[in-house]
């Protein structure tokens, strides 16, 4: 130090102001701490009486000295919770049910331009037996599906395009004729298309194409297997949201998913374990531990959610 104040406190003659002013200091500056502290040793091994006043500067030192030390040894703040999907989680992370990423035929059009699906196509050609059908996007369709003709006739579907599709003639079919692919292929068709958005990391893409789907689906009056295919993919659009940190935007698109499932569905049961992320996310345990609880009956995953459950009851 500059000054003799060292000096000066190792000989008791310190005002009460000037000690206090000098522990401050040595709050804010390693190496007077450093010689506070062996002053204060050295004091504490040769006691002798001192005035009231001289106790009081010790101990304001003192009391500095010790507020410093425990702001060093206190340990760092846990870092926020986080998600991860459940084949990535660590121990005591909060696991996200979903399916791993996967690659999408051709056919299901995997960039922004792809065309609309229809519940309408056209019959442009015919040749050798073989219809050649516009359907827009075909998502949806599978090879060996019959579908009707306006002429009365049917085309049974062999081989699939990116938006076009060909299959053999039975009865009367005639170049022109509409094509009516049935409700669940075109309900179908809207999931994969959402479903390719989230490929592709277009959410909000995904969330308007599943906005028509789930549209339609109310219109005809549609359940049970077409509403497991949209809560698959409402399960996993909720899980890129949560990822992107929208809690918000995810819960609302997975209590669809739990909405329009049966119960003793699988993706029903991610979705309801996902939420339970969102509301453990949030700090509310007990709600996290309920929804945990609901979804182990179907989970596919039941280890991960026995584990989010584990983790949130030993917690509170």
């Amino acid at each position: 130090m500059s000054d003799d104040r060292l000096d000066r406190y190792a000989r008791g003659e310190l005002s009460a102001f000037e000690a206090r002013e000098l522990a401050h200091e040595s709050a804010e500056s390693d190496e007077l701490f450093d010689e506070l502290t062996a002053v204060s040793l050295a004091k504490a091994a040769l006691p002798a009486p001192k005035p009231v006043f001289q106790y009081a500067a010790w101990g304001a030192i003192a009391a500095v000295l010790v507020a410093a030390l425990l702001y060093v040894l206190k340990p760092a703040p846990s870092p926020p919770l986080q998600a991860a999907l459940a084949w990535a989680a660590s121990p005591g992370q909060p696991a996200l049910l979903a399916d791993p990423p996967a690659d999408f035929p051709v056919f299901r059009g995997a960039d922004s331009t792809a065309r609309a699906p229809r519940l309408l196509g056209t019959v442009m050609s015919i040749e050798a037996g073989e219809a050649a059908i516009d359907l827009g996007s075909i998502d949806g369709l599978d090879q060996g599906m019959d579908l009707e003709a306006s002429s009365g006739g049917r085309v049974k579907i062999g081989t699939l395009f990116r938006d076009r599709a060909r299959g053999k003639i039975s009865g009367q079919v005639r170049p022109r004729d509409e094509i009516r692919v049935p409700t669940e292929a075109h309900l179908r068709a809207l999931a994969d298309q959402g479903e390719a958005a989230i490929a592709r990391d277009d959410l909000d893409a995904a969330r308007d194409r599943m906005s028509e789907a789930r549209a339609f689906f109310e219109s005809a009056k549609l359940g049970g297997e077409a509403g497991s295919r949209l809560a698959f993919v409402w399960n996993e659009l909720g899980v890129r949201k949560i990822l992107r940190g929208d809690s918000a935007g995810a819960e609302v698109v997975l209590q669809q998913a739990v909405a329009f499932s049966p119960a003793g569905d699988g993706s029903h049961a991610r979705a309801l374990n996902n939420l339970g992320v969102i509301a453990e996310l949030r700090g509310d345990r007990a709600r996290a531990a309920a929804l945990y609880q609901e979804a182990l009956g179907a989970a596919p995953e039941r280890h991960s959610v026995e584990a989010n459950l584990a983790r949130v009851k030993g917690s509170r």
